[in-house]
């Protein structure tokens, strides 16, 4: 997956939202780690083992489509 620029700066230093030019250059948010739930987030009502078990489900799955 390739990062579309957020913005872009203009040879004067003007952040655009769009590209005018091909001298602007693209702006880019940063990329961050993926932070994964601990078992403090998940356990914090005591909750049954299958809600736990569905809570890394569902985890899982978003890291797979975040990363």
């Amino acid at each position: 997956m390739v990062a579309e620029p957020y913005a872009w700066v203009d040879v004067d230093g003007f952040v655009r939202y769009k590209k005018y030019s091909e001298h602007d250059t693209p702006l880019y948010t940063a990329k961050t780690e993926w932070q994964g739930l601990t078992l403090e987030d998940i356990d914090d009502v005591g909750v049954s083992r299958d809600w736990v078990y569905g809570a890394r489900w569902a985890e899982a799955k978003l890291k797979e489509k975040n990363t």
